[in-house]
C-alpha cells in the first residue's frame, strides 16, 4: 500500500459527510449486527495464551480494592506489617498490566497492515464503533445513576463543566474531576483516549516507515 493512497483513505474514513451519511443505516442495521460486530470484536484479536494474563490482573486489581477498601473502613489494619501490604497492594499493577494488553491486542490489526502490502488498513469507522460499544453504554448509565442519586450538584448550572469533562471522558484532566463522582473512571478516560489515538498513531507509524531506508 503506498503513502499516498493510505493518506487518501484514511482521509475518507474520517470525512465526517462519509459518517453522516452512513450513521442512519447502521443506526438501522445496529440492532442485527450487534451480535456479530462484538463476537467478532471479542475473537478477531484473541490469544488463548494471555486469558490467564488477564486473570491473574483481574485477580490483582480485586485483591486490591478489597484490602484497600476494608483497610479504610477500619474493618482490619494489615498495612501495618511491610510484607502483607506489599503483597496485598501490588494488585494496584494490575491496571497497568491491563493497559498494556488492550494496547497490544488493539495494535496487533496495524502490524498486520504494516508488515505486508496484502492486508487491509483496518476500518477506522468500525474500530470506533466497536470502542463506543463497549464503553458509552455502561458507563454513561451509571454516571446518569451515580449523579442523580449520590452527586445531584453536578446537575447544578455551576458544576457543567465538570460534567461535560466525564460526558466527553476528559474527567482525568483537571483536580476538579480527576477521581471524582467514582474513583475507577479516570481507568475510562486513559482508554478512550488511547483509542481515539490509536488510528492516527498507527498511520504515523507507518509514514515514519516509509521515510526509513529499506534493508
Amino acid at each position: 500500500m503506498s503513502t499516498i493512497s493510505l493518506l487518501l483513505e484514511v482521509m475518507r474514513q474520517f470525512s465526517p459527510w462519509r459518517w453522516l451519511r452512513a450513521g442512519g443505516s447502521w443506526l438501522r442495521r445496529l440492532p442485527y449486527a450487534l451480535p456479530t460486530l462484538m463476537e467478532n470484536d471479542l475473537r478477531g484479536n484473541a490469544i488463548p495464551m494471555l486469558d490467564g494474563v488477564r486473570a491473574l490482573a483481574c485477580l490483582a486489581v480485586l485483591v486490591f480494592h478489597v484490602n484497600w477498601t476494608t483497610y479504610h473502613q477500619h474493618l482490619w489494619q494489615p498495612l501495618h506489617q511491610p510484607l502483607v501490604s506489599s503483597f496485598l497492594l501490588v494488585g494496584s499493577t494490575g491496571v497497568t498490566l491491563f493497559f498494556i494488553l488492550s494496547g497490544f491486542l488493539l495494535f496487533l490489526p496495524y502490524v498486520g497492515a504494516l508488515l505486508s502490502e496484502e492486508r487491509p488498513w483496518p476500518s477506522v469507522r468500525r474500530f470506533y464503533l466497536r470502542r463506543a460499544l463497549r464503553i458509552w453504554p455502561a458507563y454513561y448509565v451509571s454516571l446518569f445513576i451515580l449523579i442523580t442519586l449520590w452527586q445531584p450538584q453536578y446537575w447544578q448550572p455551576a458544576h457543567w463543566r465538570e460534567l461535560l469533562l466525564f460526558v466527553t471522558f476528559f474527567m482525568d484532566s483537571t483536580p476538579e474531576t480527576f477521581r471524582k463522582i467514582n474513583g475507577p473512571y479516570w481507568t475510562l478516560a486513559i482508554e478512550w483516549q488511547f483509542y481515539l489515538l490509536l488510528p492516527l498513531l498507527s498511520l504515523g507509524i507507518f509514514l515514519l516507515l516509509r521515510r526509513l531506508p529499506q534493508r
